[in-house]
Formats: structure tokens, sequence, C-alpha cells
């Protein structure tokens, strides 16, 4: 049985191929530049930015398989505009942990050594944001 590593809508990234090589995650928060008379600019925390991932990889599909329709299939998600799940598992478990709703920002990739209408190697970079939930967690969610 593989192992799935990661899924994003329906593109999912096993153990072995199709996986990713490196998965970089980025979270911030925002802030304001507030004026001060006489004073240096204060910053006032806005609360957080919504946090990004960044997936890269690369597949060797007639060697080791992996599916150009996953590529496919997140560049349509990108230009539809349409939300998807991001869930991992869990070190150590067969759970897997839901990460919420997610944008594909975008899709970029690079085929090369072309046989027989299938390239040899494929890499791709897959940029995530998060959604942000539609509820407001202000107050216990009463509000």
């Amino acid at each position: 049985m593989t192992e799935v590593l990661l899924a994003l809508g329906p593109a999912v990234f096993y153990a072995t191929a199709p996986s990713f090589q490196s998965l970089r995650v980025r979270a911030e928060g925002r802030w304001a530049a507030q004026e001060r008379l006489s004073r240096p600019v204060a910053h006032q925390f806005l609360g957080p930015q919504s946090s990004t991932v960044t997936i890269t990889g690369r597949m060797y599909p007639l060697r080791f398989g992996g599916s150009m329709e996953m590529i496919a299939a997140l560049q349509e998600i990108a230009r539809s505009g349409i939300r998807v799940p991001l869930i991992s598992m869990a070190a150590g478990s067969f759970r897997g942990l839901s990460h919420g709703m997610w944008i594909v920002e975008s899709v970029e990739d690079e085929r090369e050594f072309f046989d027989q209408g299938v390239p040899r190697r494929l890499d791709f970079t897959v940029n995530v944001k998060e959604y942000g939930s539609d509820h407001n967690s202000s107050f216990g969610g009463l509000f």
C-alpha cells in the first residue's frame, strides 16, 4: 500500500510518485503603521495573514509513474477559482489532518526530454493560499 502524504483537492501526493520534493509553509501577521507626532512610527497588529504553501516536486512519468492529469487538474482548479481542502497525514498514523479550504494561486510545470509524447521528467511548483474561515471566531463564534 502506498502511503499518502498530502491531498490538495483531487491531487494526491504519495510517498512514491507522484510526490513532492519540498513543502514550504509561510505564516505571517498583518501590521499597520501608525504615524505618531514627534515619535517613531508604531505598528498595530491587525490579525493573521493567510498562510501560504509552496509545493515543489519532480516526476518521472515513464520510469516511476506519475500522472500528467494531476497537474492538469490543479491548473484547472487555479483557472476556475474554486476552493479545495488541504489534508495531510498525521505522522505514524492513518489519520488525516484537515487544514481547511485553500485556493490554488498558480501551477507551473516544466517538461523535459519527450519520448513518445510523454516527458521523461516533469518539474512542478504549486502555490496555494489559505482561503480563510467564513465564520467569525470572536466571542466564541456567537456573533
